[in-house]
């Protein structure tokens, strides 16, 4: 697992590697920088290169892997999580003392996709499709659209448009993730 081998040193030894390639120093021998490394890590909209920090790319591989887990539970997690006292509850992941490096990386990622989940509720009735800001920061009635949403009869519930894992957004209901 690529993720959970890195550590913080050696992702900034990658960085310091790539950082000489691309500045053309060596260990010896220091060039001038014409341009900081923020610079040249930030996007490419925002003048910078668009190179990816190692850092960044674990925490961003940390919870592709979290969130494969949670969707797809296999053999280990299952094994993981008896060992750790899980729930199954993403929330309710904790790192006890002793550890495995796995489960912390694991619990770090869960806590990488909390930062990013839309919206948590109680079930899938709460949420009025049309009027609640539940997939992006505008409600879809507040989106300038051809078709004047707020004439129109309807009772949507989002319960009315998941069916089983057919949906897919990051709202989560109880332990479930659409």
């Amino acid at each position: 697992m690529f993720a959970a081998s890195v550590t913080t040193g050696i992702a900034s030894h990658i960085d310091k590697l790539i950082r000489g390639f691309l500045w053309g120093g060596a260990e010896q021998k220091h060039n001038l920088h014409a341009i900081c490394w923020e610079t040249v890590t930030s996007t490419k909209e925002n003048g910078g290169l668009g190179i990816t920090r190692t850092a960044d790319l674990r925490k961003a591989v940390l919870a592709v892997i979290a969130f494969n887990v949670l969707l797809s539970p296999f053999a280990l997690s299952k094994v993981m999580s008896i060992r750790n006292d899980w729930t199954g509850n993403p929330w309710e992941a904790h790192i006890k003392k002793g550890s495995a490096q796995v489960w912390k990386n694991l619990c770090y990622g869960l806590q990488l996709i909390r930062l990013a989940v839309r919206k948590i509720l109680d079930s899938l009735s709460d949420i009025d499709v049309i009027r609640d800001p539940w997939f992006n920061t505008l409600p879809f009635s507040r989106i300038p659209t051809f078709i004047n949403m707020m004439e129109a009869q309807y009772d949507y519930k989002l319960s009315s448009l998941v069916q089983g894992n057919s949906f897919f957004c990051l709202v989560i209901v109880g332990s479930k993730i659409f």
